[in-house]
């Protein structure tokens, strides 16, 4: 079956709409043929759409967080008191390795038994 249609197939197939549907149905036939084929359309692009969305998901970048800094030796008290007095509240870093925040330790993996 040929996928293309030239000018003496569309000719034969409105000349036999016209038989079949008279001149006064074709207009409306051809009204209903064309929304139906622009609703196919639409659906069509948005399965597309939506498709490429989630073939494409891992593709985007991530969000950005912003995060505000935490001041290790600087409580909330100080920086309030600071701001009043009309100082700028000042956040240090960590003097040495023992001042600084612990960071969690990753938990061992669980033992392995074998069944012999």
């Amino acid at each position: 079956m040929p996928g293309n249609l030239g000018m003496p197939e569309i000719f034969v197939i409105l000349v036999f709409a016209l038989i079949f549907l008279g001149p006064k149905r074709l207009p409306e036939v051809g009204r209903q043929v064309g929304k139906a084929m622009r609703e196919l359309r639409r659906v069509q692009g948005d399965v597309r759409a939506q498709l490429d969305d989630v073939l494409n998901f891992d593709d985007s970048p991530a969000p950005a967080v912003d995060v505000p800094p935490v001041a290790a030796d600087v409580s909330a008290a100080d920086g309030v008191a600071a701001t009043q007095s009309g100082e700028t509240p000042t956040t240090e870093a960590p003097a040495s390795a023992a001042d600084a925040p612990a960071t969690p330790q990753p938990s061992p993996p669980p033992p392995t038994t074998s069944f012999s």
